[in-house]
């Protein structure tokens, strides 16, 4: 029976970057995928910084390693207002981080997005289901921001190993918590820490993607019709 290979847990990539061409250059095939994880938007729809790093990270490791696609799932996090554009459509994470790519001339071809994920959990599932699954990308390379990894390797590692099982090959990189402060770190850190621990993966018994599907159309507050979110605190939205 095939599981769930996680080859790297995680690494920090130093200024030089000499560590992360060493990683890369004992490796024979590119990735199929670089997944990159939103992290919210300012009022102007730029990105903020600790996610500007994470793009850039991205595009470290594709010209370093090389990579099919890049895959976007994120749309906007439920604990804030969704964010317009001038002609008053929504605009979210992934199309901002779409744009960055593209101005550093990532082609439009290798970009994937199908942007439904309204929180972490919600990137290792759509992705899965929309992306990976269908297009048998099994050699995936997640990255996000430092604070964000533990949540984003639960849920990747969860979501990717339930049945029906596929040998998935996940590489996580982490890229530094910049542009946020210490007060806001320390408060996101515990927060990550709170949201794995009270994991569906930990209160359900979620043994296949239909149970974990089942959640999402029943249990989820940030896809149940109608649900209400808790509201964040000021210092809260500061790192969204």
């Amino acid at each position: 029976m095939s599981t769930t290979r996680i080859i790297l847990n995680k690494i920090s990539v130093p200024k030089d970057s000499k560590t992360l061409h060493l990683y890369f250059s004992l490796m024979s095939e590119e990735f199929d995928a670089i997944v990159i994880l939103g992290g919210g938007l300012k009022e102007d729809l730029t990105l903020p910084i600790w996610v500007k790093v994470r793009v850039k990270k991205a595009i470290q490791v594709y010209k370093e390693q090389g990579s099919k696609y890049f895959i976007l799932p994120t749309s906007s996090t439920p604990h804030v207002p969704i964010k317009l554009d001038n002609d008053g459509q929504p605009y979210n994470d992934s199309k901002a981080i779409a744009k960055e790519l593209l101005e550093n001339e990532i082609p439009k071809e290798k970009i994937l997005m199908l942007d439904f994920a309204r929180d972490t959990l919600g990137e290792a599932f759509f992705t899965r289901i929309l992306f990976t699954d269908i297009r048998n990308l099994t050699k995936l390379c997640i990255i996000t921001t430092k604070f964000q990894m533990p949540r984003a390797k639960h849920f990747f590692q969860e979501t990717f190993a339930l049945k029906p099982r596929i040998d998935y090959q996940l590489t996580f990189i982490e890229s530094e918590n910049i542009g946020i402060t210490d007060e806001v770190l320390e408060m996101r850190e515990q927060s990550e820490d709170n949201r794995v621990k009270n994991s569906v993966f930990n209160k359900r018994n979620i043994q296949t993607l239909a149970d974990l599907h089942d959640y999402f159309c029943n249990g989820h507050l940030a896809y149940t019709p109608f649900a209400k979110q808790r509201e964040l605190t000021d210092l809260e939205k500061k790192s969204y």
